[in-house]
């Protein structure tokens, strides 16, 4: 595959990985993983930790054959009074980068950096199938 092909592709995934920019959204992505299991990334801009862990998100995004799961994010700098929120809402410790598996509502699975893996979130989707 040439580059510009590849560049292409990055775009077209990048498109599928819907921002969670307030609480009113993070409660519509609750209420969505009712429906469908949602993968949620908070990532950080200016870490080269998070920049790994969200090149690991998009990659699984590619990868994942079951295409009704959802990819969401929250840039923990930019929208920072959220990322705190979230962290309360779950009860689980913020961090970033941060990856959890939310369904009907509820943490399924998380992990933070080196962690947040193709390979882990793959079994943690699988686990929770």
């Amino acid at each position: 595959m040439d580059k510009q092909s590849i560049n292409r592709m990055e775009k077209e995934v990048k498109r599928m990985i819907q921002p969670v920019l307030s609480m009113t959204d993070w409660e519509n992505l609750l209420e969505r993983s009712h429906q469908y299991p949602i993968f949620f990334l908070k990532h950080s801009t200016q870490c080269p930790i998070s920049a790994k862990a969200h090149a690991q998100f998009l990659q699984s995004r590619e990868e994942m054959t079951d295409q009704s799961i959802g990819f969401f994010m929250v840039k923990v700098i930019e929208d920072r009074p959220v990322s705190l929120a979230i962290a309360d809402a779950t009860g689980i410790q913020h961090a970033s980068p941060q990856v959890m598996l939310i369904k009907n509502g509820m943490v399924k699975w998380h992990a933070s950096h080196f962690e947040i893996t193709v390979a882990n979130m793959l079994e943690a989707y699988e686990k929770e199938l």
